[in-house]
């Protein structure tokens, strides 16, 4: 995030990620779909935001 008119985009940055267990006995993944949330900006945020979604879907790939 470069320019001044793209900055405040960082305050979803780094992007989280919630794993918890429910009283069901499962433990649940949760975070974020920032290629959805980048989106809803446009322009260089989507850009950004689709290089992390596919970084997400890396880490994230052994969830299945």
């Amino acid at each position: 995030m470069k320019s001044d008119d793209t900055k405040y985009i960082a305050m979803m940055m780094p992007c989280s990620v919630a794993i918890y267990e429910k009283s069901d006995g499962g433990t649940y993944i949760a975070s974020m779909n920032m290629g959805i949330m980048g989106k809803v900006f446009g322009g260089v945020i989507n850009q950004t935001m689709s290089k992390v979604a596919a970084d997400d879907k890396k880490i994230l790939g052994f969830v299945g």
